[in-house]
């Protein structure tokens, strides 16, 4: 009896954990459509947390912002600063149906990241929590349901700002504003723009905000974004006079000149703006901020909309001095190298150079050079006087006694055995003409001499 009731209960909150991890969400036209459409849409822009696309009944979850993600696989809803992720499974006549898919079981260390989606996979990355602002790039694995760390090139703590994934070069360009790092206790003073390669998982700093488009982003809170990949851009509205297209990838800015589209973006006077934006084509769909239904509206944009500013996005990061020292190191180095190689090469075509030296024209007759028959006419004079030819006097023969001693050791060798070669051809003899006896001061040098036998054959053909 005890058995059948832990059974129970344990298929009743089983059952209850079910209910609580999925929500019908009544349909509306733009849930309806990024259901329904093919269409990847990896950043759909809405910055009201107080607008939650799921009726989540969690207290400490009533200020993270819901965001929307449709790929391939599906339409997703993430939920800020909890790794929470829900994908809509099923609809009925009346909604659609919700199912929490990850599981996280701790949060908070993601507050304010950038969540979109990238080759069908969702991203995390950056955001704020646990006392620090973190650069990490997280993925969500479907093999368990979790996320996971993408290692990148260099770690650059961030959160939500002005992003723009890029279909054109599989890049995410963010911005890194000034913070306090608590890690460290340092402030970071600098406005920079930075690239990602999603492909290299490369992380790039592309230089310092530009001076105009800095003292706009001081000076004025940024109201709305949207992502525009038909014109290869974000666009930012900060003033009715600052919505800007900010073009990363050219580096250039172009300022918004279509009253409509400017007056539908800043809202009316009841602060009526628009939410739950993207873009699909040339098109830009949204809804509006007073409207629980969800009604789906969209306008045209192109580059016609706007003019362009004088100034770029971002300008190169000034050289530093240390950065200069490490140029100027890295430049002698390779100088050094380009001498040392030089002098490498050299000195082996003198090596080559030296060996050939010691043939003659006629060398395929296999007939000995004149500094081939001079060395053999010293051995035999040296023989003949009750001694030996040296390695030193030898050198000095070859003409190599101010070489090196790699360099002296290859012509001795090289000529000696072409010398012996020639002489086998030439006399039909399988000895050698040249021998190398181990000097009896020290065994690490040789004496060169030439049996008597040889000699003789020697001074009968060359008649000496």
């Amino acid at each position: 009896m005890k058995s059948f009731l832990k059974l129970f209960f344990l298929l009743l909150l089983y059952s209850y954990k079910l209910e609580a991890q999925t929500y019908k969400v009544p349909k509306s036209e733009v849930l309806n459509f990024l259901f329904h459409t093919d269409t990847q849409i990896p950043d759909i822009t809405n910055i009201d947390p107080h607008i939650p696309l799921l009726p989540i009944n969690e207290t400490r979850l009533e200020n993270h912002r819901h965001k929307l993600v449709k790929n391939k696989t599906g339409l997703y809803v993430l939920i800020d600063q909890t790794g929470r992720v829900y994908k809509a499974t099923n609809e009925t006549k009346d909604a659609l149906e919700f199912v929490r898919y990850d599981s996280t079981y701790y949060w908070g260390y993601n507050g304010s990241s950038i969540d979109f989606s990238y080759n069908d996979t969702l991203f995390s990355f950056g955001g704020a929590g646990f006392w620090r602002i973190n650069g990490q790039l997280r993925y969500y694995s479907t093999v368990f349901n979790e996320w996971n760390i993408s290692p990148i090139s260099e770690e650059i703590p961030t959160y939500d700002y002005i992003n723009y994934l890029s279909p054109k070069s599989s890049c995410l360009f963010y911005i890194q504003k000034p913070f306090d790092d608590a890690v460290t206790g340092k402030h970071l003073y600098d406005w920079r723009a930075i690239r990602l390669n999603l492909n290299s998982k490369d992380n790039y700093i592309l230089g310092q905000f530009s001076p105009q488009l800095l003292d706009i982003l001081k000076n004025y809170t940024l109201i709305n974004k949207i992502n525009l990949p038909s014109l290869d851009g974000i666009l930012v509205f900060f003033t009715f006079e600052n919505i800007l297209l900010l073009k990363f990838n050219d580096n250039t800015v172009y300022k918004l000149n279509n009253h409509y589209i400017k007056d539908l973006i800043l809202g009316n006077s009841s602060k009526i703006q628009i939410r739950n934006t993207f873009e699909v084509g040339d098109s830009v769909y949204y809804t509006l901020s007073n409207d629980t239904s969800n009604k789906l509206h969209s306008f045209k944009i192109s580059m016609k909309d706007f003019t362009k500013e004088p100034f770029p996005v971002y300008d190169q990061i000034p050289v530093s001095k240390y950065s200069t020292s490490v140029f100027t190191a890295i430049v002698l180095i390779i100088v050094l190298f380009v001498v040392w190689f030089s002098f490498k090469k050299r000195n082996i075509t003198e090596i080559y150079s030296l060996s050939e030296s010691t043939t003659v024209v006629n060398e395929n007759q296999n007939e000995f050079s004149i500094i081939e028959k001079n060395l053999i006419e010293q051995i035999i004079y040296h023989n003949e006087k009750g001694s030996y030819l040296s390695g030193d006097q030898l050198n000095n023969i070859l003409g190599v006694s101010k070489k090196s001693l790699e360099t002296q050791k290859k012509v001795r060798g090289d000529t000696i055995n072409r010398i012996n070669y020639k002489f086998k051809i030439l006399f039909e003899k399988e000895n050698e003409l040249i021998e190398r006896n181990r000097s009896e001061n020290d065994r690490r040098f040789y004496n060169y001499i030439i049996n008597s036998e040889n000699s003789n054959l020697f001074k009968v053909r060359y008649k000496k």
